[in-house]
């Protein structure tokens, strides 16, 4: 949560890693000054780099349907 660095709500961080087990951490950030931004990116990449499941192929098939969805006219959820 970030205001334009004022919080304006205590988040209980313990109850969240409590009941979500896949929260890997917070980070107080500024949308000011950009600080704490670099330490969240570097979390995100090294996160996102560590998800295996990312990296799998699609069906050939799923990326013909999205091809095909693509152009419609109609937009899809």
């Amino acid at each position: 949560m970030n205001k334009s660095d004022v919080r304006i709500k205590h988040i209980d961080e313990a109850s969240f890693k409590d009941k979500f087990k896949n929260i890997v951490n917070f980070f107080k950030v500024s949308c000011l000054d950009g600080t704490g931004i670099p330490e969240l990116t570097e979390q995100i990449r090294t996160t996102l780099g560590s998800m295996d499941h990312l990296k799998d192929k699609l069906p050939k098939v799923w990326m013909d349907i999205r091809d095909h969805l693509k152009k419609e006219q109609t937009y899809y959820i």
